[in-house]
């Protein structure tokens, strides 16, 4: 009974943020650091969704937040205001003004993990 309350006293951690740890996305492991995992896991994810209109400074976004490479795509994210409180309310997530524009379920979960990971500092 006891081994029975400590995982459920364990597995209720997770929940103290209002997010859960939902390990690696499908198909992949964890990467080491909240920035390998936007380099290898949101990043495409910017190019395939966001990239037609966003990848260079433009009237609607000055600041071309998806720019050319991972590295500059990051660094402009997060100097942006795009990553926001990196919450599941920032702006990459709630894609504001952007009707019938979305992510696919999984891709909203590999950009909720990141957010985490740069929330707890991995």
């Amino acid at each position: 009974m006891k081994t029975l309350s400590l995982v459920i006293a364990l597995s209720c951690l997770g929940c103290a943020d209002g997010t859960l740890d939902r390990g690696p996305p499908p198909g992949g492991q964890a990467s080491a650091t909240a920035r390998d995992y936007f380099d290898e896991h949101v990043y495409p994810i910017l190019m395939a969704k966001c990239a037609g209109c966003h990848l260079e400074a433009t009237a609607i976004d000055p600041l071309g937040f998806v720019d050319g490479n991972a590295g500059e795509a990051y660094a402009t994210v997060m100097a942006s205001g795009v990553a926001g409180d990196l919450s599941v309310d920032a702006p990459i997530v709630r894609l504001d003004a952007h009707a019938g524009l979305g992510y696919a379920a999984a891709e909203e979960q590999v950009i909720l993990e990141w957010l985490s990971r740069e929330r707890n500092g991995l």
